[in-house]
């Protein structure tokens, strides 16, 4: 006969079959007998894949964070209430809920307090989240809790774009994943742990109450003014470079609608390589950040042939955060 383990997979795949061909209502105990230990163990490694520990982020965040510029009542709420009572070895606020526009840096700011609190960083995306096995999701959540919990020091749980996960706009399946996070997550029990649930949206009236409450904090990310994003890139910039200060206003009108995570990420990255890489290798320069920001107005998939430099690149203006409204 068959081992136990070999009739545990052949029944979790003949049951997995049923759920893919659209037979939802197979019972929970069912799966659950089939499967409990591998999903278990599955899930929670899912989780740990996207575990950054404390020296991964000391060395990725250090020149991201240095460059973020805060609201003061933003970085006294921060100090206050997570970073200097993790550091004390007290417990900090269980929860934080960041709300604002696309690009405004809230989830540099959860970044920020993993690297300040000297922590790990784990992020939970929607796309993680949701499957299409029975049971899968709310399996996934509480082993994302559980991780964080179970790290070596504080560390930062991050719900980017949480309504897409938690929303009063819920399908079936958003629902019973929402039941479980409220489940899975008490405050106390949160602080106790050294853990920071930080939850990011665009839409904060898509946030059911019940989560807000799980979240404990509610803080509003704002758009900067200009003079707030030159001073972000210029400390993003690396040494070395050959920038002129009177370029940063340029710079910076051409950055409007792209916001800090598309600066952090593929703009100022993408000008050092081309001027490291170039045919002619030397520091950065504004003509590479003008040629990196013309590159992302005009859309993702950019063409090699040379752009029209009197395209009008007028938007709003979404950027790192500045300034900040505080709710309980």
């Amino acid at each position: 006969g068959l081992s136990e383990p070999s009739q545990r997979a052949l029944r979790t795949v003949a049951v997995r079959r049923m759920c893919a061909d659209g037979k939802q209502n197979v019972p929970e105990d069912e799966l659950s007998l089939a499967t409990k230990d591998d999903a278990d163990s599955e899930h929670h490694a899912a989780a740990r894949n996207n575990l950054e520990d404390a020296d991964t982020v000391r060395t990725k965040y250090a020149k991201i964070v240095e460059s973020l510029v805060l609201a003061e009542p933003l970085q006294r709420l921060l100090q206050t209430q997570y970073i200097r009572p993790l550091l004390a070895g007290d417990n900090a606020l269980g929860g934080l809920l960041l709300h604002g526009p696309a690009g405004s840096g809230k989830s540099t700011i959860a970044e920020l307090l993993a690297f300040q609190c000297k922590g790990s960083l784990l992020r939970m995306d929607v796309g993680d989240i949701f499957s299409r096995y029975v049971g899968d999701s709310e399996r996934l959540v509480k082993a994302y809790v559980q991780t964080a919990a179970k790290c070596e020091g504080p560390c930062v749980l991050l719900l980017d774009e949480i309504d897409g996960m938690l929303s009063t706009e819920a399908t079936k399946s958003t629902q019973s994943v929402a039941k479980q996070f409220q489940s899975c997550v008490n405050p106390a029990r949160m602080a106790e742990a050294k853990v920071i649930i930080v939850g990011t949206t665009n839409e904060l009236h898509k946030i059911p109450a019940p989560v807000r409450d799980r979240l404990v904090k509610t803080v509003e990310v704002a758009a900067p003014t200009s003079e707030v994003l030159q001073t972000v890139l210029r400390k993003a910039l690396p040494e070395g470079h050959a920038v002129d200060d009177a370029q940063l206003p340029l710079l910076v009108e051409k950055l409007r609608g792209k916001g800090f995570r598309k600066l952090k990420d593929s703009i100022l990255p993408g000008a050092i390589n081309s001027a490291k890489y170039d045919d002619t290798p030397g520091p950065l320069t504004a003509k590479h950040l003008h040629e990196e920001i013309d590159a992302a107005l005009q859309g993702e998939n950019v063409s090699p042939m040379a752009m029209d430099e009197d395209t009008d690149h007028d938007c709003a203006v979404e950027t790192a955060s500045s300034e900040t409204a505080l709710s309980d």
